[in-house]
């Protein structure tokens, strides 16, 4: 209820100010746990964060990023749904078991298939799909060039 947030609000104000401590100080954890739902306005320094909910953030700035999760969907309206499966980019879909979509728009809808590129999309299990018919495909050192 908002009278509860309100009350809450004040709470911690008048808490601060009471002690003269920092908001950092005042949700200081080391080893502890917090259950719930937390919003955040503003920077979070941490060493380690761990959820075993969503975690929705508008940017994420991290030297490593590791994710015990079967499906990871990085990018605005990416989703990754197929049983490990991974989606890059905005707009990605992974939705079949161990599928791959790796840019704007990319659609991995068959099981075990590879989309790479903008609005690359599978059409068959098993097949590694780069781009569209519009995209040219080099591979370096062969001298081969498909279009």
């Amino acid at each position: 209820p908002v009278s509860q947030k309100l009350l809450y609000e004040k709470d911690l104000y008048l808490f601060q100010n009471l002690y003269k401590l920092s908001l950092a100080e005042v949700f200081k954890l080391s080893g502890g746990t917090i259950s719930g739902n937390v919003t955040v306005s503003g920077d979070i320094s941490t060493t380690d964060v761990e959820s075993s909910g969503t975690v929705t953030t508008s940017t994420l700035n991290t030297t490593n990023l590791s994710v015990s999760s079967q499906n990871v969907a990085l990018g605005s309206g990416s989703s990754a749904t197929g049983s490990a499966s991974l989606a890059l980019m905005k707009n990605s879909t992974a939705s079949a078991t161990n599928s791959i979509a790796i840019g704007q728009g990319a659609t991995a809808s068959h099981s075990g298939g590879v989309a790479i590129g903008l609005s690359a999309a599978t059409s068959a299990n098993n097949q590694v799909v780069l781009g569209t018919s519009a995209t040219t495909v080099v591979l370096a050192g062969t001298g081969e060039r498909n279009t």
